[in-house]
């Protein structure tokens, strides 16, 4: 061998140890991926599992074929055991019963006495609070809405004063307050 060529062999051997070794490049490749299939695979679980749990929670009350379905219904409300209260009630059944007669009678054009407007406008007023009143009853039976009863009995004292609701509505307020 002569030198030169003894020359020319050490530099390849140098060129060869200087290049980087593809080594742990390609250990890390292989974690990467292992770690992206992995990944993948839990994707596809989890898709999975959903897939299968969305349709339970949206369609669990679908009908099922010659099987009726279930209709649930609201509780009935508890009514207030108030005598004030069943006598409201049947002064507001007697108030309504009235307006739908009068009503009957206009369209059936039978002739009923005119009544004065400053009188029709005070039955309006009565049969308007004696409403309120009723509605103050319902929302204050439930406590969710309670307030709602309140601002109703309030109402009802601010808009009529001096009549039977606003007195009526007055107590039902102490009623709620004591």
């Amino acid at each position: 061998m002569n030198d030169d060529s003894l020359f020319n062999l050490l530099n390849e051997a140098d060129r060869v140890m200087e290049r980087p070794s593809l080594q742990p490049d390609l250990h890390g490749r292989v974690i990467r991926r292992e770690q992206r299939r992995k990944l993948a695979r839990r994707s596809a679980a989890v898709v999975a599992v959903l897939l299968a749990i969305i349709p339970l929670m949206f369609f669990r009350h679908a009908a099922v074929p010659g099987k009726p379905m279930a209709i649930s219904t609201l509780p009935a409300p508890q009514p207030m055991t108030s005598p004030d209260t069943d006598a409201l009630d049947a002064i507001v059944a007697q108030k309504t019963a009235d307006a739908i007669l009068r009503l009957r009678h206009q369209q059936t054009a039978m002739s009923l006495p005119t009544l004065d407007p400053a009188e029709q406008l005070r039955l309006d007023q009565d049969a308007t609070a004696a409403t309120l009143l009723a509605a103050g009853d319902h929302f204050a039976r439930d406590p969710a809405h309670l307030q709602q009863g309140v601002d109703d009995y309030h109402r009802v004292q601010t808009f009529y004063p001096g009549t039977a609701w606003a007195a009526a509505a007055g107590e039902r307020l102490k009623q709620l307050h004591s």
